[in-house]
């Protein structure tokens, strides 16, 4: 894959929306998908060249220990110790690819994984919260968040081939709406997918499709976003994106405060929880920079390494990041 082709999903495409927009077509308001891959082959450009005829789609298998109680308790303010016992597992099935580096949306990424299983670790930071995912691919970051009790999840992806093959799919498959068996409070909340091309540009009816998309859905509590930064055209597309669908209300501040309770690890605090492990022409201290002048804080966690030991030794050693960003003013 070209380097020109892995950064197309986020940043190329939006010249055609822009360039759909001047003809009268969008895709926000009926729910209808901007056919992004009608340019990339009028273009002579397949953003999925590198996936072979001979290659099958896979079934893959997540499964993620929770940590039911972890973090912060509503009702003492307080940090809380999990024993193993009070532990529960989430099931995720995706139908896609597993090497990433042959199929782009089309795969797994490490960044979602490791995003999933912090969240799984930190449960109270996502339920009961609206969720967007940005750049979600296959979906297993936005669809972990659904099954740790959000209040609603939004699944989006700037690809229409990766949207209506793949996410909605896997969306479908893993709603816990459609299962016989539903644990917590039996009313799990909604799932959805949507396409949303990050920043701005292109306009249809005086509003851009990031207008109209925030017109359907609101502002979020939580936004999520996982190796989908891949060029450095695409930063200030993807952090103007987060600051117009980032909630601004935050909730239970001087509470927080008096319990040495940090923003990052506030479920009254809008948020967003990044992980980037994918090679990228993007520089990360561009992308720091950029939050830093929108006004965000962050802090970083650390998770063991999910490389194999026997495989990747050099890699088994690192630790992953998993940063988390918010409004300096909710400090």
């Amino acid at each position: 894959m070209t380097e020109f082709q892995q950064g197309w999903r986020e940043f190329h495409i939006h010249d055609t929306v822009a360039a759909a927009a001047k003809e009268g077509r969008t895709s926000a308001d009926d729910g209808n998908n901007q056919d992004e891959e009608d340019v990339i082959y009028a273009s002579g450009i397949n953003l999925f060249g590198n996936i072979q005829e001979e290659e099958e789609e896979e079934t893959m298998h997540f499964s993620f220990p929770v940590a039911e109680a972890g973090g912060c308790d509503e009702s003492t303010r307080s940090a809380v110790v999990v024993a193993a016992a009070e532990k529960k597992n989430i099931e995720v099935t995706l139908k896609g690819f597993s090497d990433y580096t042959q199929s782009t949306g089309l795969a797994v990424w490490l960044g979602s994984e490791i995003l999933a299983r912090f969240m799984a670790r930190h449960p109270y930071l996502i339920r009961g919260k609206t969720v967007m995912e940005l750049g979600s691919g296959l979906g297993l970051a936005g669809i972990t968040s659904h099954h740790l009790d959000s209040k609603t999840s939004v699944l989006t992806d700037g690809d229409s081939l990766v949207l209506n093959d793949y996410l909605k799919f896997n969306a479908n498959q893993n709603d816990r709406r459609q299962q016989d068996t539903i644990g917590g409070d039996g009313h799990p909340g909604a799932i959805e997918c949507h396409q949303l091309i990050w920043g701005h540009r292109g306009q249809s009816n005086g509003q851009s499709p990031l207008a109209q998309f925030r017109k359907k859905y609101g502002q979020f509590d939580v936004i999520l976003a996982a190796d989908c930064t891949y060029i450095p055209q695409s930063v200030e597309p993807f952090w103007e994106t987060i600051d117009f669908l980032l909630d601004t209300e935050v909730t239970g501040k001087d509470d927080d405060t008096a319990h040495g309770i940090t923003p990052a690890k506030s479920p009254s605090t809008p948020k967003v929880i990044y992980v980037m492990e994918a090679s990228t022409q993007a520089k990360f201290e561009d992308i720091l920079d950029s939050a830093k002048l929108r006004g965000f804080e962050w802090t970083i966690d650390t998770m063991p390494s999910l490389y194999e030991k026997d495989e990747t030794p050099q890699d088994s050693q690192k630790e992953h990041e998993i940063y988390t960003f918010w409004r300096s003013r909710c400090s």
